[in-house]
This record gives C-alpha cells, structure tokens and sequence, in this order.
C-alpha cells in the first residue's frame, strides 16, 4: 500500500498552447518534473549551438568588441609595412646625421647603403662593414679621379644631374684664395671682417658647434641630401632647427677670441655623401 501511494503522489506536469481566439489547444505535453527539465535542457542546449555557430559563421561576430575582424586584420599587416619603413627611414636619417658629424670632425663619411643600414650606423657600424664601405669608397675614388682627365669635367657634372639647375647663392662677398682639391674638400674665401654670411639655398640649419679653431661650424641640410658647411664664423645670426631661405644672412665672419680669422670663411658642399667642388656650382 505504501509504493501505491508513493506512486499517486508523484506529480505530473502539463505544458500546452492554444489559440487565443478559440481557444483550440494546439500543443500539449505530459510529463514529471525530471522529464520537463531534461526536454528544457535539450532545448537550451541546441539554442546555445544554434547561437555560437550564428556568431561564428556570420558576420554578427564583428560586432562583439575585441573580436579580430578582416579588415583589422588588414589594418595590423598594413601597420607592420609602415613601422617597418618609417624604421628604415629613421636609420637613413640617424645615418646622415653620422655623416654630419664625421664630415664637421674631418673623417670620411660612409657610404649610406644597404649594407650600412642592416649593420648598424655611425661609429657603431661593424669592421666588415666598415671595411666593405672603404673598399667602395676607394673604386668611387679611383672612378672620379680618372673623370677628372680630359672630358671628365662633364661625365663628373653628369653623375651630380640632380643639382645641376639649383641656383646656388654666393656663401659670401668675397675672392676665391683657396681651391677645392682631392686633399681639400672645401673652398677658402677670403672677405673683409665683419663680412656677412649668407646661406646657398633653401634649408634648416642642423648644426652650430664652436670650436676655438675655426669658430662657428654651420651645417645646413637642403633639400635632394644636399649639405652645405661654413666655417671661420664669428657670430651666429641664425639658430639650430631654423627654417633657412636662399641668400638669408646667418653669420657674422670676423677674429674668433684674438687667434685671427679675419673675414676668412671656408665653405663645403656635400651631396649624398660626397664632397663637391663649390666651384662647379656657385660663381664666386
């Protein structure tokens, strides 16, 4: 008697729908508790594959946040290509500066070249790289000296194209007294004292260090690697980082501290590393 009561009170429960209208029951289901909740599992489970594989498959997945979309995807690779040429192009600059530098002491600058910017830059950059631009440095040597006889004067001016319409403004009023020569890389003019210095061309004034010997050593970077250096200055009339147009004055030659100098100004013009003869470009 005990199971057969245990039995009547176990509940069953209903679930149905009907039409609102009528009232014409449309679905029904019987069952115990157990089973409701087993047939409610199932029915949660297949809703949450049905949900996962809508965002998975569709486009309704670019809307969750953090989610990595085709186009972001584009975005990162195309972000990679950018750093890595704004890489190379801050290696070239770092470079050139080097340059500046090693040319304002009186060494030879490097070469910029592929070679130069996998290894490293400036002092730093290994022994056989160093070796390697030295070696090329000597065939560039050889190849312009030999320009340099009969016609070469042209095939020289042919090699520096880039430059050759630049209207290139007289560094100073002044007479010529010292020539450019394969051991002297820069003109020497000479000029009354207090003689004003004037830029060659459009620029920015990238360096002026003192020195006791030659007073104000005025590097400007032009535009197309084009470097022109004034030294013998007495006075700045311009600073490092100023924007420099043609024939704008800069400096004041004149005695540096009572060791001489006069009006003297020693003037260089580099372009992509190499040394050029002022002469070839500005009338003095």
């Amino acid at each position: 008697m005990g199971k057969e009561s245990k039995k009547k009170e176990r509940k069953i429960y209903g679930l149905s729908f009907a039409n609102h209208t009528d009232g014409k029951e449309l679905f029904h289901f019987n069952g115990t508790a157990r089973k409701l909740a087993f047939v409610l599992g199932i029915a949660l489970f297949f809703m949450g594959l049905a949900l996962i594989c809508l965002i998975v498959f569709t486009p309704i997945r670019e809307l969750i946040p953090g989610y990595p979309t085709a186009r972001s995807r584009r975005e990162l690779v195309r972000n990679a290509f950018v750093i890595d040429s704004l890489t190379r192009e801050m290696k070239l600059w770092q470079l050139q500066l080097s340059n500046i530098q090693r040319i304002a002491v009186g060494k030879d600058p490097f070469e910029i070249d592929s070679v130069l910017l996998m290894s490293g830059f400036g002092d730093t950059v290994s022994v056989d790289a160093k070796e390697e631009l030295a070696a090329k440095d000597s065939v560039l040597r050889a190849v312009v000296e030999q320009e340099d006889s009969g016609d070469g004067k042209k095939q020289k001016h042919s090699i520096f194209k880039e430059i050759e319409n630049l209207h290139l403004y007289a560094p100073i009023a002044g007479n010529l007294v010292k020539d450019f020569s394969d051991t002297h890389n820069s003109v020497e003019l000479s000029a009354p004292e207090n003689s004003v210095v004037f830029a060659v061309h459009d620029g920015t004034m990238i360096s002026a260090d003192y020195t006791e010997d030659k007073g104000y050593v005025i590097q400007i970077q032009h535009p197309g690697n084009l470097i022109s250096i004034y030294r013998f200055t007495a006075e700045l009339l311009k600073n490092p980082g100023d924007a420099i147009t043609s024939g704008m004055p800069i400096a004041i030659s004149g005695s540096l501290n009572g060791k001489g100098g006069g009006g003297k100004l020693q003037f260089e013009l580099w372009y992509n590393g190499t040394a050029l003869n002022p002469s070839d470009y500005i009338k003095f």
